[in-house]
C-alpha cells in the first residue's frame, strides 16, 4: 500500500535557503560591524542610559518570539480544523508523508501547545529582564 505524500516545492525549497542564507549573511554582518559599532555607543553612554538601552532591546528579543508563536499556533489549529498534517495548501521542502486524523490532530495540539509556551517565555523573558535590570541597576 503506497503512502499518500505531498510532494516538495522545489522553488518553494529555493527561496527558503536563499532567505536562510541571507539571514546568515546578515547575522554575520551584525555580529562583525554593528555590534562593535552599538557597544562603542553603549560605552558613550551613561549608566542608567546605556542599562535603559540594553533593557528596551532584550525586551524586543523577548517580544519577537511572539511573533514566531502566533504563527505557530494559526498552522497548529489549520492542522486541528482539518485533521490533516500538513494542512491544505501548505507548501513543504521535501516530501512529507501525509498524516491523517488522530495523529494529525496531536500534532495540531502539540504546535499550539508550543506556540502558547512560546508567548509565555517571551512574555516571562520581557518581565523578567526588566526586574533584574532594575534590581541590578539598584532601583
Amino acid at each position: 500500500m503506497a503512502k499518500n505524500v505531498v510532494r516538495e516545492d522545489k522553488k518553494y525549497r529555493s527561496k527558503i535557503l536563499v532567505i536562510c542564507a541571507l539571514l546568515v549573511l546578515l547575522g554575520i554582518a551584525f555580529i562583525g560591524w554593528l555590534l562593535p559599532l552599538g557597544i562603542e555607543y553603549l560605552r558613550r553612554l551613561d549608566a542608567e542610559t546605556a542599562i535603559f538601552v540594553i533593557e528596551m532591546i532584550l525586551v524586543l528579543i523577548f517580544l519577537s518570539v511572539i511573533s514566531f508563536a502566533f504563527y505557530l499556533f494559526m498552522i497548529g489549529r489549520r492542522i486541528m480544523k482539518h485533521e490533516r498534517f500538513p494542512p491544505p495548501g501548505m507548501k513543504v521542502i521535501r516530501d512529507t508523508a501525509l498524516i491523517m486524523g488522530d495523529k494529525a490532530r496531536l500534532r495540531g495540539q502539540v504546535l499550539v501547545f508550543l506556540s502558547v509556551v512560546l508567548v509565555l517565555i517571551g512574555l516571562i523573558g520581557a518581565f523578567y529582564t526588566h526586574y533584574a535590570l532594575h534590581r541590578l541597576a539598584g532601583g
